[in-house]
């Protein structure tokens, strides 16, 4: 069972929404993939940000949860 991994989302600059795009295994995938991503070009997308998830199960039942630690931020404006 997977329980830790990293999603890989968009900020769009349209309707201030996010949307995560891709998830990998390990930060280093993340990264490789969140700096090359087709999204990372679109006029409409803000930045390209990585999140840490983990799946916890307890006796109230299963969820998936976000790590209390920053974001990565891909910045489009250096990755051009």
């Amino acid at each position: 069972m997977k329980t830790t991994w990293f999603e890989i989302a968009v900020s769009y600059t349209d309707e201030g929404g996010t949307e995560t795009i891709e998830s990998k295994d390990s930060l280093e995938d993340a990264i490789v993939y969140a700096e090359s991503c087709d999204e990372l070009k679109w006029d409409y997308v803000d930045f390209v940000f990585i999140d840490k998830w983990y799946y916890d199960i307890s006796k109230y039942g299963d969820e998936n949860l976000r790590y209390n630690e920053p974001a990565i931020i891909i910045n489009k404006e250096t990755n051009k």
